[in-house]
């Protein structure tokens, strides 16, 4: 059978889960799936992976890597998650969380949805309508995305949603890192990182 998890990268959105993605996966002693945003643990409405055989073809390859992970930005919006994650893989298993400037990592997302198409509204008035969206229940159809996924000051709120995972798992399983800081020049929290995962640190990611 597969290894699953010991550590999940759950967010926030437009906040460098994927360029950290990627370096983690260059490390020898990390496995990352191929497939970013598995989004298993989340709501179906995430539109991640719904069985848990397909969740574990993910970790097929995985020999004797330390630390195996995989990152999915709906676990942190999704505040059910973190207690799925607890049941699903243990108290054990290691919660990173990149956060950014809210006000950017809002805009950013709405950028991002105006460019695939599923927000039909400006930054203010998506604002305005967020309230509504939130309480929409065929959103999801009219738009084709999840609901979360374009309700932008929620997502931007990150006390609310990281109150799940620091109620579930004990502090020390818990890494929260700022954006802006994580990945200014020369990376310099990203051995803290490595540490963190329990492999090798020195490793430079290209």
């Amino acid at each position: 059978m597969s290894r699953l998890p010991n550590f999940l990268i759950v967010g926030a959105a437009k906040s460098g889960t994927t360029s950290l993605y990627e370096y983690l996966r260059q490390h020898p002693q990390i496995f990352m799936p191929e497939q970013k945003e598995p989004s298993f643990f989340a709501a179906a409405e995430a539109g991640g992976l719904n069985d848990i055989h397909s969740y574990q073809e993910l970790f097929h390859d995985v020999t004797d890597e330390t630390a195996i992970g995989e990152a999915s930005v709906a676990y942190l919006a999704d505040t059910n998650a973190a207690q799925k994650i607890h049941d699903s893989l243990g108290p054990d298993t290691k919660i990173v969380v990149l956060l950014r400037n809210p006000v950017n990592m809002a805009y950013s997302l709405w950028g991002h949805n105006r460019r695939l198409g599923v927000e039909p509204l400006d930054f203010e008035d998506a604002l305005e309508e967020e309230m509504g969206r939130l309480k929409n229940d065929t959103l999801e159809q009219e738009l084709g995305t999840w609901r979360y996924n374009v309700t932008y000051k929620y997502r931007a709120s990150y006390s609310h949603q990281l109150q799940p995972y620091l109620g579930t798992f004990n502090r020390k399983q818990i890494k929260i890192y700022i954006y802006e800081e994580f990945f200014e020049n020369g990376l310099p929290q990203y051995n803290d990182l490595c540490h963190f995962l329990n492999v090798q640190t020195g490793h430079e990611p290209i």
